[in-house]
């Protein structure tokens, strides 16, 4: 974790030879800097108290450092939340696989919530051009997830629609809004056919964009389902694209 207390309850960044305490349990933590990993506390146990805790990566860091400290990890029923908004909406940052048992412990506890999953490494390469009229909009040409500019004219509006090949299979237990944060831009996943390989549609958004609905302002709109390819089809609570 990226933040204790010390015995004044101030919250402090990991330092070498300093007392400090984990918010969440209030056992002792000790600071861990070396030159590889991030630094971080860890329990001076060994085991952490969040069941859910996961190595941080720079990745991580970097979305987090981009609110206020008493908005990252947040202590809620004994997890520590990676971002919460200031309306109190979590954003929970995944960069490693998770189980669907995680997925759907985490949408139970937290509630009111949206997912940020690292899709940058399959997502590096765009072709500016192919399939792409909006300039400076990015198009992958191939990989495993391909994106394509559409657009609706009786709504006069541009959608992207995707092809995922081997994808994160537990993402269709997700009832809470899917976002890809894809480099310089993120994907908000609007409508997701579940078959042989995922498909759908969705919404592409600049990062400085997302930062602004991140650090508080904007709303989100509830009106996105999952179409699984046997015919079931489940609406999802929350899943919803950005209005700024």
């Amino acid at each position: 974790m990226e933040w204790a207390i010390n015995a004044r309850n101030e919250r402090i960044k990991a330092r070498r030879h300093i007392i400090a305490f984990c918010p969440g349990c209030g056992k002792n933590v000790i600071a861990k800097c070396g030159n590889i990993k991030v630094h971080h506390w860890a329990h001076e146990s060994g085991i952490d108290c969040d069941p859910w805790w996961e190595p941080e990566t720079p990745w991580h860091r970097y979305w987090k450092n981009l609110v206020p400290k008493k908005q990252q990890e947040v202590t809620i029923a004994n997890h520590r939340a990676d971002i919460v908004r200031k309306d109190g909406m979590v954003v929970e940052l995944q960069h490693s696989s998770i189980s669907s048992e995680d997925i759907i412990a985490r949408e139970k506890c937290y509630g009111n919530m949206i997912w940020l999953f690292d899709g940058r490494h399959f997502s590096e390469k765009y072709d500016r051009t192919l399939h792409c009229e909006t300039p400076g909009w990015p198009v992958t040409k191939s990989g495993r997830f391909q994106v394509w500019e559409k657009y609706n004219p009786n709504y006069d509006q541009t959608y992207f629609t995707f092809r995922w090949s081997r994808p994160k299979t537990t993402l269709q237990f997700c009832k809470k809004p899917i976002i890809i944060d894809m480099g310089l831009f993120v994907f908000w996943i609007r409508e997701l056919f579940i078959g042989f390989e995922y498909r759908g549609w969705g919404q592409l958004q600049r990062h400085d964009d997302f930062k602004v609905w991140l650090k508080g302002k904007g709303e989100i709109q509830n009106d996105r389902r999952i179409i699984c390819a046997y015919g079931e089809v489940r609406e999802w609570e929350d899943h919803r694209g950005i209005y700024l």
